[in-house]
């Protein structure tokens, strides 16, 4: 009897020491719950860090102005003037009067190189109007054609009468302003026979001496007619 008490007794110990302990594998449920009391706190306010937003250094850069550019004697994009023996640049208007580089370049038949001095001959050329962006404006690029057409020659000449005996006649310039290739051509007119020919004739009669000054670079061909006996 005294050692079945003492198995009982021995028995209730290490069961209620099981209970107030648990084992590794198996927690207690007492354990449990105070873990997730500690997991759920809530810092005090004297430990929380304030929130703040930082500030945004691109909101804090202004914001640039756009360029507007016009071009006097500009339409469809071409300004067309006509040659003067002197350079001939565009006129041109920006925002606020800020200033651009202009340069020209010589498109289709019309050879220049790209430079900033503008062009003087007759030809068609490619001008781009830029500027690079600073800390007030935002980049600019654009481009338009500018044509330099060639301009009317000044052209004159005679041609004296014919006196029989005196040997050929020869006609005279007297004005020919592009120096360009003069080439004649005579022909009888009113009772005059003459087939049209270089050949000038000799003998008395009504003619007509037509001239012919070639086109040149800058210079429109041009062709006048004279009459003469």
């Amino acid at each position: 009897m005294k050692k079945i008490l003492k198995y009982l007794f021995t028995g209730l110990c290490l069961s209620l020491a099981f209970t107030s302990c648990g084992s590794k594998d198996n927690p207690s449920e007492s354990s449990q719950t105070d873990s997730s009391k500690i997991s759920e706190s809530t810092p005090d306010e004297s430990s929380q860090v304030s929130e703040s937003t930082p500030s945004d250094p691109i909101s804090e850069i202004p914001e640039l102005k756009s360029i507007s550019v016009a071009v006097e004697n500009c339409y469809d994009n071409l300004v067309s003037e006509t040659f003067t023996g002197s350079p001939i640049a565009i006129n041109y208007q920006a925002t606020d009067g800020v200033e651009l580089i202009v340069t020209y370049k010589g498109i289709e038949e019309t050879s220049y190189a790209e430079s900033e001095q503008a062009p003087t001959n007759a030809g068609m050329y490619q001008v781009t109007l830029s500027r690079l962006a600073d800390e007030s404006y935002q980049a600019y690029a654009a481009s338009l054609n500018l044509e330099i057409e060639k301009a009317p020659n000044d052209f004159d000449f005679k041609v004296d009468n014919i006196v029989e005996g005196s040997g050929t006649i020869l006609p005279v310039v007297i004005e020919n302003k592009s120096q360009g290739q003069v080439t004649y051509v005579y022909k009888g007119s009113g009772n005059t026979e003459y087939e049209q020919s270089e050949v000038a004739p000799t003998k008395a009669g009504e003619y007509t001496c037509t001239a012919t000054c070639a086109s040149t670079q800058n210079y429109n061909g041009v062709r006048k007619s004279v009459q003469f006996t």
